[in-house]
């Protein structure tokens, strides 16, 4: 990501926010890293 932030998250991260918001965003930059 060239250090540019793309999400800012506050708070602890716990499962459920980990499963419902955290985990699709990083699974899509690990995609777009890819290519």
């Amino acid at each position: 990501a060239n250090g540019v932030i793309r999400y800012r998250h506050v708070g602890d991260v716990n499962p459920r926010n980990w499963a419902d918001t955290l985990a699709p965003m990083y699974n899509q930059l690990v995609e777009e890293a890819k290519q």
